[in-house]
């Protein structure tokens, strides 16, 4: 199994990537439209059939368009004998081998770039990726089955609320597009921000967690702090006074670093936090194209990339038996994707997991200090100790 993506050198690159072209679902329709069209008595029962027609052909020709744009486009590309980060695990990638030197050496050099390829592959494959989906029922106050073409966002929230638990709890994450929609009156067919996706993802974490615990002996428990205004409050974070353990705490940071794209200056604090253990990632993207972004190396970010549509998750016991290959393999990926730092919209939700107090202070104290040593780049947010509401 080789890993799908590029390694670079000098500038050159060799994508291990090509098209993928399943175009069957919207071609049939398309033919099926074309053959009514074509016939007289076809006018006579195309009006009543067009709206469903039309929406199905529209669908399909969505999905085809986004897996192919998925399968040969947005590679990460990744450069030979120097350091990468993936949700705070460092890497060293192997040099490339030297043409010059002994064929035994090249050939150590070689297996050393398979081996490393594989670790990235199974590293990357862990993660679950929700992607676009179709043909499930209607979403609330909506006709609509599939989510292609607007749902980008809330499938990148998903996956990093997905990382958060699974690095609290390590047990199934449910699929929460339905319920977060409902709950937080997003509307069907519209494109979300990161703030909004970030802020109803956080609302939904009790409502998952006591599913989770179903399961478990021992209850999980995981509070959520939402830092409107970049502003953090240690009043709202610390434990209370009195309280025995330290609950785990998830944060989220709703930013804007920029006008049309992210200043030069907030990279290298980006950067400090995606080499965190305690540090989930972030979600954003460019031109309404999102993508859950969790690695970098140099100018470019690496994440998961959810602009591949597949069928909806079964909707019954029998169903998810029968496809259960297929429902458990679309939620993994071993693809790893790419986006050059210069293309980043400057708004974006930085996701953050305090396992416990320590955690808590480090983090505090990369996302608020300011510039120094080894704190590179401006503080993303401020720390105050109580509400400036109690200052006035």
């Amino acid at each position: 199994m080789s890993y799908s993506g590029s390694f670079q050198e000098g500038g050159a690159s060799e994508l291990v990537s090509a098209a993928f072209l399943d175009g069957a679902s919207w071609s049939a329709a398309l033919w099926l439209f074309l053959g009514l069209v074509g016939t007289a008595a076809g006018w006579q029962h195309l009006a009543p059939q067009l709206p469903v027609a039309m929406a199905s052909f529209r669908t399909g020709f969505l999905s085809w368009l986004n897996n192919t744009r998925y399968r040969i486009g947005n590679t990460a590309e990744i450069r030979t004998g120097e350091m990468m980060f993936l949700l705070g695990a460092a890497y060293q990638v192997p040099p490339r081998p030297d043409k010059e030197a002994p064929e035994e050496e090249q050939a150590a050099a070689r297996e050393a770039l398979r081996m490393f390829a594989q670790q990235l592959e199974d590293d990357v494959a862990t993660r679950i990726w929700f992607t676009y989906r179709k043909d499930f029922p209607p979403l609330p106050s909506s006709r609509r089955t599939t989510d292609v073409g607007w749902g980008c966002m809330l499938r990148c929230g998903q996956m990093i609320l997905a990382t958060t638990l699974m690095a609290v709890l390590q047990p199934r994450v449910h699929h929460l597009l339905k319920y977060t929609m409902e709950n937080h009156h997003l509307k069907a067919g519209r494109f979300q921000g990161p703030s909004s996706v970030g802020s109803a993802l956080l609302h939904q974490v009790p409502s998952a967690l006591a599913q989770l615990n179903q399961f478990r002996d021992e209850e999980v428990k995981l509070r959520t702090y939402f830092a409107s205004d970049t502003l953090v409050i240690l009043d709202q974070l610390r434990p209370e006074e009195g309280q025995a353990e330290f609950e785990p705490i998830m944060l989220v940071l709703p930013l804007r670093l920029g006008i049309e794209k992210i200043g030069p200056q907030y990279h290298a604090r980006l950067q400090l936090l995606l080499r965190q253990p305690w540090c989930m990632g972030f979600i954003g993207g460019h031109d309404k194209r999102a993508m859950y972004i969790f690695g970098y190396q140099g100018h470019q970010y690496f994440g998961l990339d959810p602009h591949r549509c597949s069928a909806a998750v079964a909707q019954s016991t029998a169903e998810l038996r029968d496809r259960w290959v297929e429902v458990r393999d679309s939620f993994h990926t071993s693809k790893l994707s790419g986006i050059e730092r210069d293309d980043l919209d400057p708004s974006l939700a930085v996701f953050l997991l305090a396992r416990t107090a320590e955690e808590l202070d480090d983090m505090l104290s990369v996302i608020g200090q300011p510039t120094s040593e080894d704190r590179p780049g401006p503080a993303l947010v401020s720390v105050v100790q109580h509400s400036p509401v109690g200052l006035f």
